[in-house]
């Protein structure tokens, strides 16, 4: 449910992932169907060892918490999750707090759109740090966009 909660859509019935479930589990067909709601809008994915199918809903993929069932499921689907372009990372640690760097921060956010920052505040023994992280799937954007925040930090940080 919290996944459709998160995706505003409805929890539905799939009809036949609810036939198929009542057909494989005849002793309580229609507590095994209760796995059938499923969020709007989703691609039921079936489970080759047990009963809850997992889904997929635009880019998330829901697969059972069972580890055997996980697994299975996902040798089901690998080939799919493989298929898009390798999302690339940049990483640093600077000893600084986010309050200090938050302009910076989302001035790379406004110019660099084809790249994905996140920043990762800690407070630890030897004084606050931020772990600034940037990814794209785009190589030449992610070193742009690496080149022009460290340049920027650095003159922000005098």
């Amino acid at each position: 449910m919290k996944v459709a909660t998160a995706f505003v859509v409805e929890q539905t019935e799939y009809p036949d992932v609810a036939a198929e479930l009542r057909a494989r589990f005849r002793g309580d067909p229609e507590y095994a169907a209760r796995w059938a709601f499923l969020p709007a809008r989703s691609r039921p994915l079936g489970n080759p060892l047990g009963g809850a199918p997992g889904f997929v809903l635009e880019n998330v993929y829901v697969l059972p918490g069972l580890p055997a069932e996980m697994e299975a499921m996902f040798e089901t689907i690998e080939a799919e999750l493989s298929t898009g372009p390798p999302i690339a990372s940049w990483r640093r640690i600077y000893p600084t707090t986010e309050s200090r760097i938050v302009a910076v921060l989302a001035e790379t956010v406004e110019n660099h759109p084809h790249v994905r920052i996140g920043s990762y505040p800690s407070f630890g023994a030897q004084g606050p740090h931020v772990e600034v992280v940037l990814k794209s799937n785009d190589p030449d954007a992610l070193e742009a966009a690496a080149a022009w925040f460290a340049q920027a930090l650095e003159q922000s940080l005098r």
